[in-house]
């Protein structure tokens, strides 16, 4: 997996999330949820400003943190752009969802956020494997 793949997967997931928020804005409601229980139950609540600078601030920072990161170190680590998209596929996985729910009622879904985070821990550990040898 190669950096000019990853960078533009990276951006791309996080330029459709911010238009997810952007196209949602008008149907979140003042108090909305920002964190979920085991049994995907809203557990912690927040104004929809401070979700969407959440989400701003963390999705456009990790594609930021990822480009900065991948950039410097060239194409010499696979593994790396590897697990940076999955962090990244987290977050926007993550965010779509609790968007969704509080602007649609749309039950958040475990499957959609704990694939991704599999993912994520499955390629940190083949990263770690390979770095041992």
């Amino acid at each position: 997996m190669s950096i000019q793949i990853v960078l533009p997967a990276i951006w791309i997931l996080t330029a459709a999330l911010v238009l997810k928020l952007v196209n949602d804005w008008s149907h979140l409601p003042q108090r909305v949820a920002v964190h979920f229980d085991t049994a995907m139950q809203p557990d912690g609540w927040s104004s929809r400003r401070v979700l969407s600078a959440m989400i701003l601030v963390a999705a456009i920072g990790e594609a930021s943190f990822a480009s900065w990161l991948l950039l410097n170190l060239g194409s010499g680590s696979v593994i790396t752009a590897a697990v940076l998209l999955g962090v990244n596929a987290v977050f926007v996985c993550v965010f779509w969802q609790i968007i969704n729910f509080n602007a649609h009622g749309v039950p958040v879904r475990a499957r959609w956020i704990v694939i991704p985070l599999l993912l994520l821990v499955a390629g940190f550990g083949v990263y770690m494997a390979m770095a041992r040898h």
